[in-house]
């Protein structure tokens, strides 16, 4: 495991996002066969999957988001053939790799052309493109600021939850 790997898990273990046996990465063999299909990842996107492409404790709420490996699979046979026509009709000859949706919009993509890193976009519903991280280490720090503020949230809902029970 590589240093950005091992303190990106540090990071999700003391930040209380996961316990380390929550972390279940995918195989060599899943993502070999995803690049088979949809053209050669990043390194550092087959790092963070091979880290927490199956389960990551708190990372992500799988209901809410597209982010594990099956449901990248998924996302990717379903709407990849049709972003990848509509790219070419903007004269944009690039291969693409769907990595995250939320609630089926908000597709966030990477180039699948086998570089170290990727810059990280995302399509809107009307067919804009933008470039939301340049890379996708700091799409993945992102998902552990989010992360954070949601369990504060949460925190604080229980919090005055049982304050109300108790006090009325």
């Amino acid at each position: 495991m590589n240093n950005r790997v091992n303190d990106f898990r540090k990071k999700l273990i003391s930040s209380r996002i996961a316990k380390d046996y929550e972390l279940v990465g995918c195989s060599c063999i899943e993502l070999i066969q995803l690049e088979k299909k949809y053209g050669k990842l990043p390194t550092s996107y087959k790092q963070i999957m091979q880290l927490l492409g199956k389960r990551a404790g708190k990372l992500v709420d799988r209901s809410e988001f597209d982010f594990y490996i099956d449901q990248i699979s998924e996302l990717n046979k379903e709407y990849q053939p049709i972003f990848q026509e509509e790219l070419q009709e903007m004269n944009i000859d690039k291969k693409i790799f769907l990595i995250c949706s939320r609630y089926g919009d908000y597709h966030n993509f990477i180039w699948a052309n086998g570089a170290s890193d990727s810059s990280v976009f995302i399509w809107e519903d009307d067919e804009d493109i933008e470039e939301i991280y340049s890379s996708i280490w700091d799409w993945a720090e992102n998902w552990i600021v989010d992360a954070q503020e949601m369990m504060k949230i949460r925190n604080r809902t229980v919090y005055y939850s049982d304050y109300w029970k108790r006090n009325i």
